[in-house]
């Protein structure tokens, strides 16, 4: 049996004195947030989009899913998240090849980069 805490307790006992629950359990702000990773992936001999487990696809090649990936990473960049597009070369190696921090939009460049060795 889980037994409450002094904490959890004094919690219980402020929502029920009329405090919300946003002033009990804060959520994180927005600098804590995760960064999104934008896979393409091959399966089935088509190319998908993978976005925290969910596909979006299938596309008709990898080219095609990348800039898709792309686009859906600017999505979720526009809405305050960072992002990254990850494609894999002919060899099955991961490849950066997209970042919200760099989209030139503000001048800054970016260079794709390999992830790993």
């Amino acid at each position: 049996m889980i037994r409450p805490t002094p904490d959890s307790e004094q919690n219980v006992a402020e929502c029920q004195r009329g405090l919300s629950l946003r002033t009990v359990f804060r959520a994180p702000d927005r600098g804590a947030m995760g960064k999104a990773l934008y896979l393409v992936i091959t399966s089935q001999g088509k190319w998908w989009v993978d976005v925290e487990g969910q596909a979006h696809g299938p596309y008709a090649g990898r080219a095609e899913a990348a800039l898709e990936a792309r686009a859906l990473a600017r999505l979720g960049a526009a809405a305050g998240r960072e992002c990254e597009v990850l494609v894999p070369d002919e060899e099955g190696r991961f490849w950066i090849i997209w970042s919200s921090l760099f989209d030139g939009a503000d001048g800054k460049s970016f260079t794709p980069r390999r992830v790993g060795r």
